[in-house]
């Protein structure tokens, strides 16, 4: 389904949010071209920067009327992805190779979970005025 308009900034951000899944992914095999330790930096950054934000979004505006309208599961998987996500980027987290690996999986399927289910849903179910509210 096409994305609309109230959602488009969230849909093209998971562009960026592929991108640092892969480099995650590959710098912890070995293959990419920054080191986990400079990954991991990457990561923070990007994750205090945009992350964050785009998480805090969604919740602040689709998950109160998602769950309005019977969509708890889907809530309750939005929420707990974001909070493992976060668990991540803690300042008491390791920066080991594994989480690395593990944050870059999670992020990639967090962000098809998104694109193929949640947001399929919201614009499916929530009215124009309470999407019109995400922009």
């Amino acid at each position: 389904m096409r994305r609309i308009a109230a959602l488009r900034d969230l849909s093209d951000d998971h562009h960026q949010g592929v991108v640092l899944a892969g480099t995650a992914k590959r710098a912890a095999n070995g293959e990419g071209a920054l080191s986990a330790e400079e990954a991991w930096d990457e990561l923070l950054l990007k994750f205090e920067q945009e992350l964050a934000v785009h998480f805090q979004i969604e919740e602040d505006f689709l998950t109160a009327p998602m769950i309005a309208v019977g969509e708890s599961d889907v809530v309750d998987q939005l929420v707990e992805e974001h909070r493992a996500l976060r668990s991540f980027v803690a300042p008491d987290s390791d920066r080991t190779i594994e989480a690395l690996a593990r944050f870059g999986l999670l992020l990639e399927q967090h962000i098809r979970f998104e694109e193929r289910t949640f947001f399929e849903i919201a614009q499916e179910r929530l009215d124009d005025d309470t999407l019109k509210r995400v922009l």
